[in-house]
């Protein structure tokens, strides 16, 4: 707009600038902004739901306008808007988060200290790992984490690997108590199951599926559906994605004047061959050029006679990717070097109509990333509800639905690998190969190329169907929408309601409260002491030196360690003497391993808390 200055313009020309500066402005009109915007829209929102550290700033504005209403502090109005916002993490790989200068979120922030009436020391600290170390960096995603009431990763072993990642934050917690839970992503079903598949699934579980998508009774009936129907269809859609393929290869060789090459680009690809489909960023730990750790086996895979495979490859590196971009650069070279360019095609301009051609030709969803750093992935339930099957490491959301799958039915997929961890990325990448091309060659085309008398590959459809009921009641949308209101939406919006209730009386009252329990935390003391056998399992008392708090202001217990599943066992106050308390925590130690080590600890008061773990405030006997 001319009315813009440069300066603007820059602002808005390009997401996620490599500038900092640019960078972190963005992120303030992102976050600040977008409160005020909703505002001037007479939009005041009881939850915020924050996707990444890109949003986060609206943290601030929202404690700014909560102060202006209530007249509350700072510390005052964090507490009341703490459980109306929830942060959501997508990114396990550490250099996705944000890392600004310290200087740098200063000049930015200063104006924002002055508003909220905080020192800019105290602002900036929230987002460092280490906040009492000026020369630590600003990280948009700690300050979220530290700011925020509910935290979640978008898988349940995402959930897991994000407790890990940012453990530090919550030092002495136990790892399974960080304070991050999981929603698994899902899919629109509508949005991508759309044509003849949609009408295949009106015919087999009825039109309900549309508007009650989670009936896993309703999606069970989808086993009996006739082969040859679900076959012609995928048949039919196959077609459709090489005729697609074959479009825009010759409309981006007009566009590179190539009209040697216009010819070959009408026969890529055979609308009757095992159709492998890959969507994904360019990027090293999405691994997409794992295929080619062997080339020539790759390459004789493909052309088997009679039973040959077909790869439609799509995505972007980023611009400044340079890493992202050879990785491209090596498969084109591949598929040239060995003479299967018609059979591993890449498909430029990726967009969402490539998307859901691909979603619905594919045979096969393939996802190669270096587990665990898939968040989740969503490609394979858009393409699993369209009749393809996964052929993925046990990355993201696969990792639990193998996990859930029923063992006694046909697979709903197949996996990449195992479940381990590995600390050498050479030989999991070298192992992951191996089993890539072992499970393609020996189980998937066999499978699929195996058919009856009327040509129906029965044993492929068998595991087609039972991965579409599996996945339709449990990937969609509609689940993950529902799990985000009961563990999140809806309690968030209920406490933080109740601490701005008359007043913000609540608010008030627990940040009084919680710097009582800050000034005297040091000064507790909590020890075990005598343990004494009973006709029903042992009695452990615990000896506690309570300083200047009270006995209603803390929950003590009794830390169990089998080495397999440590419990937390509240501990009951059996008497006081003045700053000296004793409390006993009842366990059947005969029932645990010789090696149980006990422990005991302090943590608030749940009347305090409800129930949240808060840093720095868990105190452990030595």
């Amino acid at each position: 707009m001319a009315t813009n200055s440069e300066t603007d313009r820059i602002l808005t020309t390009r997401l996620y600038d490599s500038d900092l500066e640019t960078r972190f402005s963005q992120e303030l009109i992102l976050g600040v902004g977008g409160v005020r915007a909703l505002a001037a829209l007479a939009i005041e929102p009881a939850m915020l739901h924050l996707n990444e550290g890109h949003s986060v700033f609206a943290i601030l504005e929202r404690i700014r306008r909560v102060m202006a209403q209530e007249g509350l502090s700072f510390e005052e109005a964090q507490l009341a808007v703490r459980p109306g916002l929830l942060f959501t993490t997508h990114t396990p790989v550490a250099a996705g988060h944000d890392y600004f200068p310290d200087a740098l979120a200063r000049r930015f922030l200063a104006p924002y200290a002055r508003q909220l009436a905080t020192s800019l020391d105290t602002l900036v600290a929230l987002g460092r790992v280490t906040p009492e170390w000026d020369g630590d960096t600003f990280c948009p995603t700690v300050f979220a984490m530290r700011m925020v009431g509910h935290r979640n990763g978008v898988s349940r072993l995402h959930g897991r690997v994000t407790r890990q990642q940012w453990s530090m934050l919550w030092p002495r917690v136990p790892l399974p108590e960080i304070p991050v839970g999981h929603i698994t992503n899902g899919v629109h079903l509508e949005s991508w199951t759309t044509g003849p598949f949609s009408e295949l699934l009106t015919a087999s579980v009825g039109a309900q599926w549309q508007t009650t998508p989670g009936d896993p009774v309703m999606w069970s009936n989808i086993v009996a559906a006739p082969s040859a129907d679900l076959w012609r269809v995928k048949n039919e859609a196959r077609a459709e994605l090489v005729e697609f393929a074959r479009r825009r290869a010759r409309k981006d060789l007009a566009r590179r004047h190539s009209p040697a090459e216009r010819s070959p680009a009408v026969s890529v690809l055979d609308p009757d061959r095992l159709t492998i489909g890959f969507i994904g960023r360019f990027v090293a730990y999405k691994r997409p050029t794992l295929l080619l750790r062997d080339p020539e086996r790759l390459a004789r895979i493909l052309k088997a006679p009679e039973r040959g495979v077909q790869i439609v490859f799509a995505g972007k590196a980023h611009p400044n990717d340079e890493g992202g971009k050879q990785l491209l650069q090596d498969m084109i070279e591949f598929a040239a070097a060995y003479d299967v360019s018609d059979r591993v095609v890449f498909i430029v301009d990726f967009d969402t109509t490539l998307d859901r051609h691909l979603a619905q030709g594919a045979d096969l969803w393939l996802n190669t990333p270096r587990r665990p750093l898939e968040a989740c992935g969503v490609g394979g339930m858009k393409a699993g509800m369209n009749g393809a099957l996964s052929f993925s490491t046990i990355d993201g959301w696969w990792d639990e639905a193998t996990q859930d799958a029923d063992p006694t039915a046909p697979p709903i997929g197949f996996s990449i690998g195992t479940d381990v961890d590995y600390d050498d990325e050479e030989l999991q990448d070298e192992r992951d190969a191996t089993s890539l091309y072992d499970v393609l060659e020996h189980e998937i085309v066999p499978r699929f190329y195996d058919r009856d008398d009327e040509g129906v590959p029965t044993r492929w459809l068998a595991s087609v169907k039972q991965s579409m009921s599996t996945l339709a009641p449990t990937w969609d949308s509609l689940r993950m929408t529902r799990d985000y209101a009961e563990s999140y939406y809806l309690p968030g919006m209920a406490k933080s309601a109740q601490l701005r209730a008359g007043g913000a009386r609540s608010a008030r009252d627990r940040a009084r409260d919680l710097r009582r329990l800050r000034a005297g935390w040091a000064d507790l003391r909590v020890e075990v002491g005598a343990v004494t056998a009973r006709k029903k399992g042992h009695r452990v008392y615990l000896q506690v030196e309570l300083g200047v708090l009270e006995p209603a202001d803390l929950l003590v217990q009794l830390w169990v360690d089998d080495g397999v599943a440590p419990i937390a066992l509240d501990a009951k106050l059996v008497d006081r003497v003045g700053p000296r308390a004793r409390y006993d925590a009842r366990v059947n130690l005969e029932e645990l391993d010789e090696d149980v080590v006990l422990a005991a600890r302090i943590v608030p008061s749940p009347i305090y808390t409800d129930g949240e773990v808060l840093a720095g405030m868990m105190k452990w006997s030595t």
